[in-house]
This record gives C-alpha cells, structure tokens and sequence, in this order.
C-alpha cells in the first residue's frame, strides 16, 4: 500500500498567467497532481496549452504566480539557488524532444558528464554510463559521435544521461516528437523498463495519444485547467 513518504512530488493550486501589452493571459489555473514512486504520468494538450510551462514550474526551472512546489515532501517555496541545484543533481532530470547532445563528446562521455560534474568520478562515471547503455542497447556505441547515432539511437542516449544520477523522477518534454511511430514505441518500453527498474517516475508532455495511452496516469491540460483522462 503506498502511503506518503512514496511522493515524488505533488503540486498544490499552483497559477501562472504572462502579461502582455494590453491583456494578462492565464497560463494555469490552480494547477493540482500527485506523483508516487515508478509512476507514468502523461499529460497531453495542444500546442500553445502550457505543456512546456508546466514542466518548467514542476521542475524549479520557472516560478509560479502563486501554489506550492512539493518535492520529496519538501516545500520548494524559499529554496536557495544551491538547493535547487541539488534537486537537479539528485532528485529530477530533464528530457527533450532535441536531444541536446554534445557534439564534441562521445556517446559515454555524453552519458557520464552528469555524475562527473557532480562527482568528478570519471572512472565510476564511465562505468555507469556503460551499463546504461547497455540496458538500452546501445552497447558498442559508445565512442561513436552522436552525430553517427539514428535518431532513436540519440534520444537512447539522452534517456540514459536522464538516468545515470537516478533521479526520482525524469521530466519528458515530447520526447518522442522527432520520431517515427516505432522508435516512439520503443521509447516508451524503455519507459517502463527503467521505471520498474530503478523507481523511476516519468512526467511525460506529449501529442501522442497512443503513447499517453500506456502511461500509469493520463491528465489533459486545456485552457489553463488540468484534469485526468
């Protein structure tokens, strides 16, 4: 039975509204959602619904207007720039629709970069990294360039470098928008493997209805409101 202490994080009445010139235009409106230990979650929602600006938010990258943040059971309300940096070193990680790969790195090194800034362990790194892409087979790529990898090969890598710190949870912006229908798929495996696996959880935004499909939890965000699908 889950209780408590198995949130990841939960997100309290959390607004966010830009102004412009002449109008305010609300973004969320008083935003609410719970995330246990190895959950799925997906969020769907059109282009321009505030998909991207929720993650933000969820993430500590962007601040709302008003609600609270509750990571691991702690409230990120008056965290310090160095407490948000350790909650992007240990607790959340990100991913993208673009890769962001670093051209001038091989694959491992691409992977490692996380724990050998945090570490500075390149050994211990290096080995991780090597054992990830392994569970993602990715094995023998590892000192090609990226630019040498496919693109489902490239978001591998990415998922993996997402992983290597073993965060409590991965925070997916479209990250199977650049791919075809199954390399999405196998995407979404991978998902679920390395939920299973490590208690990883997933916040997914995505356009796919097929992939939401086989999350653990499917919410819409439409006109600022989110509520489960």
């Amino acid at each position: 039975m889950l209780n408590k202490n198995d949130y990841v994080l939960n997100i309290v009445d959390v607004c966010k509204s830009y102004s412009d010139q002449n109008n305010k235009i609300n973004i969320l409106n008083n935003i609410n959602l719970s995330l246990f230990k190895s959950e799925i979650l997906a969020i769907i929602g059109s282009s321009g619904s505030g998909k991207s600006t929720l993650l933000h938010i969820i993430g500590l990258l962007d601040l709302p207007d008003s609600g609270s943040i509750i990571i691991n059971g702690l409230d990120t309300a008056n965290f310090s720039r160095s407490e948000i940096d350790r909650i992007h070193n240990y607790s959340i990680s990100f991913m993208y629709q673009f890769h962001h790969l670093l051209s001038e790195f091989n694959v491992l090194d691409n992977v490692a970069l996380p724990i050998i800034i945090r570490d500075n362990s390149y050994e211990k790194a290096r080995q991780l990294a090597e054992n990830l892409l392994e569970k993602l087979g990715l094995r023998g790529k590892e000192k090609k360039s990226p630019c040498e990898l496919s693109g489902g090969e490239r978001q591998r890598v990415a998922l993996a470098r997402s992983l290597i710190t073993k965060p409590n949870c991965v925070i997916a912006d479209e990250p199977t928008g650049n791919l075809d229908k199954k390399n999405s798929m196998v995407m979404f495996d991978y998902f679920l493997e390395m939920k299973n696996e490590y208690g990883t959880s997933f916040i997914i935004a995505t356009h796919d209805l097929e992939l939401a499909s086989k999350a653990n939890i499917r919410m819409c965000l439409e006109y600022g409101n989110l509520s489960f699908i």
